[in-house]
């Protein structure tokens, strides 16, 4: 009896940890010299908060060089397979995205694919203390200015971010300006993976991390993310325009394919914007690059932005920031 009463209290105590804390498992489709170095913390335990209901979608099953629907009449079975297809973010009264899942790079807390939440130090005290891991509202750059400088490490890269960043100097609201003493200011450094950036102006020396294959493209991707800007797929009312193939999705990436609330997102007054430097290509994060993970609702795949901001982007950024 006492090793039975011994054996019901251990699974006890093993469920209440897992449905408090966050487990962390490495992914494998990174390179071995990064694997250490990066691993996802998934949350057991769902925030309370959740707006949106599910909906049946009709089951699309698309590659890429092939488009084909099925027709699909278990109502049941499409609700299970696409339950996720209208599932919100959690967002706090504040317009905090509440995270269920963020990606460890280095020293560096990741949410949304490349936005930066912090160090793990941080995270770790969060997580032991039984909070909840949050992606802050935005704050813009006062009165649009924006000091930047670039680390001697990056010094091979140094026209690369000069050439990314002029598109955003011909704009009347921002005033880019090599940084002198100003407090608050944009860091470009070398990271140890991908491109990354925080959102919003954070305030003191602000990073955006760049490795070599961080193109202009990547670069002006990451500088949108510091004006405050998210994911085009993120809009609330992107299933009027995009379908998302959410079996082609690894459910470590569903949430970055989650909707946000309109009046938590920047640049809801303009319509969805299939040229947006803010929308992820048709087979990102997929399973098999051969397939897309988000197609239009016609079925099609949709052109990739070629690097530049769009029309769009540009009348976004001219309503977060007017020129005075």
């Amino acid at each position: 009896m006492k090793s039975t009463a011994l054996l019901l209290s251990s699974i006890f105590l093993a469920t209440l940890i897992y449905k408090n804390y966050f487990i962390a498992e490495e992914i494998s489709e990174v390179p071995s010299e990064v694997k250490s170095k990066q691993r996802v913390l998934v949350a057991a335990k769902k925030p309370e908060i959740s707006t949106g209901k599910s909906k049946p979608m009709k089951k699309l099953v698309i590659s890429r060089g092939r488009t084909r629907q099925k027709s699909q009449n278990n109502s049941n079975g499409l609700k299970s397979a696409y339950k996720k297809a209208e599932d919100y973010s959690f967002v706090d009264g504040k317009g905090n995205i509440l995270l269920e899942q963020v990606l460890v790079v280095g020293d560096k807390v990741i949410a949304h694919g490349d936005v930066v939440i912090g160090d793990y130090k941080k995270l770790k005290n969060i997580i032991e203390n039984g909070g909840v891991l949050k992606l802050l509202r935005p704050k813009l750059w006062t009165n649009g200015i924006i000091p930047y400088t670039i680390s001697p490490e990056l010094e091979d890269m140094a026209g690369t971010v000069e050439n990314a960043l002029k598109a955003f100097k011909k704009i009347k609201g921002l005033r880019l300006r090599t940084r002198t003493d100003e407090e608050n200011y944009l860091l470009f450094k070398l990271g140890i993976q991908d491109c990354y950036s925080f959102l919003g102006m954070q305030g003191g020396e602000q990073a955006i991390s760049l490795t070599p294959g961080c193109r202009e493209k990547e670069i002006r991707h990451e500088f949108m993310h510091a004006l405050g800007f998210l994911h085009e797929q993120n809009r609330e009312d992107r299933d009027n325009f995009v379908t998302v193939l959410w079996p082609n999705i690894p459910d470590k990436h569903h949430p970055q394919f989650k909707k946000i609330p309109g009046e938590y997102m920047y640049g809801m007054n303009t319509s969805f914007d299939f040229n947006s430097i803010m929308l992820y290509p048709p087979n990102s994060f997929a399973i098999d690059l051969n397939d897309y993970t988000m197609v239009t609702i016609e079925g099609d795949p949709y052109p990739v932005n070629p690097g530049n901001l769009s029309p769009i982007d540009l009348e976004r950024i001219n309503t977060l920031y007017p020129a005075k």
